[in-house]
């Protein structure tokens, strides 16, 4: 029995180092670093805070190159921040599967973000109507009504001391992302507390800590542990909050429904199938928990990563009054003072660039794909399987393409510039097949809330952005709040 065992190990141990091998000579035009047996180039990150890791890895691609060879344990990952490169990959069929470390969200969020292959076409099918662009003149109105209450809630902190904007924020995005996609009021702003971002903020930064501690990665060791338990409940509040939504939904449904079968009815009562109900439709037959856990990804993408961008704006505008400045008289100009209208809003150019700008600096730092076949990019071979680590954080802040890249300069965004630069030298809503269906959407509402805020305040900042650590969320976001002060224009 013994020998058996003997001669298993040795054939597993002779497999695990003819596969490196074989890889690495697949791979031996891509510049690596020395690695450790087993444990890869993973020593280089031990001991690092998850935000240290992302600019870590920027620091070695910047000393070794913008394609880079890494080893995590005995899995390859291709490090690419080179836009040559990152365009081959997030434009092919072959390259719009998440690698299976996403799956460690599965338990908070198990819809469109993590899928893959079928699975994912078909999600994506069903997501793409509820982002069309005939649809955003209804979801303008959306936009502005809740715009309004935020700048209303805010007159309690005029002329008082810092305060972080994002708490305001946060019930705001999740009240237009309700409104719009979800076709109820949530009245977080007025009813609501910001329990939602909380959980989600600290199930997300337990579940990252899997990607980085490879012992975590295994289920049987990460279900022993202290995080486990703690993920699993912040988890059950969050969907706990999507329940709610979905049982508020079907309610007003249900009323509609006797309304029209009393005959006091109008045809517009019912309208067009919300985001939800499309989702409630897909999943009958799933409990009110499954369907939760399926949808929760949106929440995600729809509140939680616009509201951190706009907490970020209110923020560093705060920082360059002479920036918040043109902002303001672009917004006067344009709008005036009356109610604004959806086609004024393309002609905030420069209000524009200041939220490009803030997504160059705090967006997404990477995200993972896993190639299903073999990709040769010029003379440099990709092998199936791959694990290709694209640096949204490293190209956003190449000097190679940015003047100043680690400043806050919404110049970079002036179309003499724009041109200059290689197309995929800014990916903020990733490109190809997986882009973000709802970048229209966010990009208006973050118009919409920035311009009308802006218009009735200015907002004032004691910090500088040297001052600010970072946490890696989803986005990188400010460990120090977003706090600002405001006083009346």
């Amino acid at each position: 029995m013994l020998l058996y065992f003997l001669i298993l190990l040795g054939v597993i141990v002779a497999y695990h180092f003819w596969r490196l091998h074989r890889l690495n000579q697949q791979t031996k035009e891509i510049k690596g670093l020395p690695s450790l047996p087993f444990i890869g180039n993973a020593y280089l990150l031990l001991g690092l805070k998850k935000a240290e890791m992302t600019t870590k890895v920027n620091e070695i691609i910047s000393a070794h190159g913008s394609i880079l060879r890494f080893w995590m344990g005995p899995f390859l990952w291709i490090v690419v921040s080179e836009p040559n490169y990152l365009e081959a990959i997030m434009t092919s069929e072959y390259a719009t599967n998440k690698s299976e470390s996403y799956q460690f969200f599965r338990f908070q969020a198990d819809g469109i973000f993590i899928a893959s292959g079928q699975n994912w076409r078909r999600l994506r099918k069903i997501v793409n109507p509820s982002f069309h662009q005939r649809l955003m003149r209804n979801y303008f109105n959306v936009f502005k009504k809740e715009s309004r209450l935020f700048i209303s809630l805010l007159e309690k902190e005029l002329n008082q001391k810092s305060f972080d904007i994002h708490n305001y924020v946060s019930k705001l995005t999740m009240d237009i992302l309700c409104g719009t996609l979800m076709g109820v009021e949530s009245r977080q702003q007025t009813e609501g507390n910001m329990e939602f971002a909380k959980n989600l903020q600290l199930s997300t930064m337990l579940i990252k800590e899997r990607h980085y501690k490879i012992h975590l990665g295994f289920d049987f060791i990460y279900k022993m542990t202290d995080g486990a338990k703690q993920e699993a409940q912040y988890n059950e509040n969050l969907h706990n909050y999507v329940i709610k939504i979905i049982n508020q939904r079907k309610k007003l449904m249900n009323e509609l429904k006797d309304k029209k079968a009393d005959d006091n009815y109008d045809d517009d009562d019912l309208g067009r199938p919300s985001y939800l109900d499309v989702m409630l439709s897909q999943y009958e037959g799933l409990s009110d928990k499954e369907i939760a856990i399926k949808i929760t990804d949106m929440f995600i993408a729809g509140s939680d990563t616009t509201g951190i961008a706009i907490s970020y704006a209110f923020l560093l505008m705060g920082m360059y009054p002479d920036v918040q400045e043109k902002v303001y008289r672009e917004v006067i100009d344009v709008m005036e003072y009356g109610d604004f209208e959806i086609e004024k809003l393309s002609r905030l150019h420069y209000l524009e660039m200041v939220i490009k700008e803030v997504l160059r600096l705090y967006t997404i730092p990477c995200v993972v794909r896993k190639l299903e076949k073999e990709l040769k990019i010029g003379s440099t071979v990709f092998p199936a399987g791959t694990r290709a680590l694209l640096s949204l954080y490293a190209v956003h802040r190449n000097p190679k393409y940015w003047s100043n890249p680690s400043e806050f300069y919404p110049d970079h965004f002036l179309p003499e510039n724009v041109s200059a630069r290689p197309k995929y030298s800014y990916i903020p809503f990733n490109m190809g097949p997986r882009n973000c269906p709802g970048q229209l959407f966010a990009m208006l509402s973050m118009k919409t809330v920035i311009g009308y805020a802006i218009r009735e305040y200015v907002f004032h900042s004691d910090l500088k952005l040297s001052d600010l650590q970072y946490t890696d969320v989803f986005m990188l976001e400010s460990e120090n709040g977003y706090p600002v002060k405001i006083s009346k224009r």
